[in-house]
C-alpha cells in the first residue's frame, strides 16, 4: 500500500507542478533571462484590487499598458500616485509582457510557490483519501 501511495503522490506532484508551473513560470523565466528595463508611469492606483497599479510605458515608439502590483525596487503601493514613475521590466521579443519588479526575484518567488503547491496539495489529497478509507463504514 505504501508503494502505491508513494507512486500516486509522485504522479500527482508532477501533474500539479506541470500545471501550476506552466501558468507563470515561463513568462518569469523569459523576463529574468532576457528582460529589459524602462521607465513607466502610473496611470491609476487600484487599492481595492490587491494594491495594484495600472501603468504605461513606451518601447520603440509604441505605447504599452500593464496592471500589476509594484515590487522592489519600485516604491510600495502606498507611496504611488497617478503620474509617479516606475521601473518596468519587459520582454524585448514581446514588449506587451511586463512586470513591476526584479524579474529574478519574481521568478524565484514563483518557483517556490509552484514547488510548495506541488508538494502540499498531493499530500493533503492522499491524506484525505486515506482517512476516508479508514473511517468509512464497512
Amino acid at each position: 500500500m505504501i508503494d502505491f501511495s508513494a507512486g500516486l503522490w509522485l504522479v500527482l506532484m508532477l501533474m500539479l507542478a506541470a500545471i501550476a508551473g506552466g501558468l507563470n513560470l515561463p513568462t518569469c523565466w523569459r523576463l529574468a533571462h532576457r528582460g529589459a528595463s524602462i521607465r513607466g508611469t502610473v496611470i491609476e492606483v487600484l487599492p481595492n484590487m490587491h494594491a495594484t497599479v495600472r501603468y504605461r510605458y513606451n518601447v520603440d515608439g509604441r505605447e504599452f499598458f500593464g496592471q500589476r502590483q509594484p515590487r522592489p525596487p519600485n516604491p510600495s503601493f502606498e507611496r504611488l500616485a497617478e503620474g509617479a514613475p516606475l521601473t518596468v521590466w519587459y520582454d524585448p521579443e514581446h514588449p506587451e509582457v511586463s512586470v513591476l519588479g526584479l524579474p529574478g526575484a519574481l521568478l524565484q518567488g514563483e518557483a517556490i510557490s509552484v514547488m510548495l503547491w506541488a508538494v502540499i496539495a498531493p499530500t493533503f489529497i492522499l491524506l484525505a483519501w486515506q482517512f476516508r478509507r479508514l473511517w468509512a463504514p464497512t
